[in-house]
C-alpha cells in the first residue's frame, strides 16, 4: 500500500519509455530512499507546447513487491538461461557514464619551472613566469545496469525493482501504467490497488514475458 505524496494534474505526459538522463540516474536516489519507504520519479508534463519537469513522490513498501519477485524468478529456474537471455536483450541499453576520481600525481613529481625561468642569480627587480596550473582531467567510467547474475535471487529481483522504480512512479502519477490485461500475470499479486499494476508486476512485464 502506498498514499501519493505528490499529485500531478495535467492531460498529457512524455514518452513511457525508461529516460536514461532521468529515471536511470535516480536509481541511486531510490535505493536511499527505499529505506525510508520513498521513491521518486520525474514526470515530462507537457501543456500548451510547453514541457515542464515534475518531481513525483510515493510512498512505497517494497516488501511485498521484493517477495513477490524472488519467488518469480526461482520458479523460472528451469529456464534460467532463457531468462539471461531476455533481460541482456532488454537491459542492454541501460548504461550510466559518469565522472570518476582522476589519479593523484606521484609523490615524487616536481612541479617545478625549468631553470631558465627561476635564475639563481640576478637582482630582484626580475619577474617571474607563475607556475602553471595542473590541467585538471576528467575520466569517465560506464556502468552497465543488467543485474550480476550469480548473486541470489532476493539480490537479482532487488536490483530490477530498483532500476524500474522512477520510471514506475512516473507512470504511476500519469496513470499511464499498461493494463493488467497486457499479459498473464496474477492479479492477486497486485499489491497496489490504486493502479492496475504493482512494481513487481511492471518488472515482469517488461523483462520476463
Amino acid at each position: 500500500m502506498y498514499v501519493l505524496s505528490y499529485i500531478v494534474s495535467s492531460k498529457r505526459v512524455g514518452s513511457a519509455a525508461i529516460n536514461v538522463n532521468t529515471d536511470v540516474r535516480l536509481v541511486q536516489v531510490n535505493e536511499r530512499l527505499i529505506g525510508h519507504g520513498l521513491l521518486l520519479g520525474v514526470a515530462d508534463w507537457i501543456e500548451k507546447c510547453t514541457g515542464t519537469m515534475q518531481l513525483c513522490c510515493v510512498f512505497w513498501d517494497l516488501g511485498p513487491c521484493l517477495q513477490t519477485l524472488t519467488e518469480t524468478l526461482e520458479e523460472l529456474d528451469l529456464i534460467r538461461d532463457e531468462i539471461k537471455k531476455k533481460l541482456k536483450k532488454r537491459m542492454s541499453h541501460l548504461i550510466v557514464v559518469a565522472e570518476v576520481p582522476s589519479p593523484e600525481p606521484d609523490a615524487g613529481e616536481i612541479s617545478e619551472e625549468p631553470d631558465e625561468e627561476h635564475p639563481l642569480l640576478g637582482g630582484g627587480t626580475e619577474s617571474r613566469t607563475p607556475p602553471k596550473k595542473r590541467q585538471e582531467v576528467i575520466l569517465t567510467q560506464t556502468f552497465s545496469l543488467l543485474p550480476d547474475f550469480t548473486l541470489s535471487y532476493q539480490d537479482i529481483a532487488n536490483h530490477l525493482l530498483m532500476v524500474y522504480s522512477a520510471v514506475y512512479v512516473k507512470l504511476l502519477v500519469s496513470q499511464r501504467l499498461p493494463s493488467s490485461s497486457c499479459g498473464p500475470l496474477d492479479s492477486e499479486r497486485n499489491h497496489c490497488a490504486m493502479a492496475s499494476l504493482c512494481l513487481c508486476q511492471y518488472v515482469q512485464y517488461k523483462l520476463l514475458q
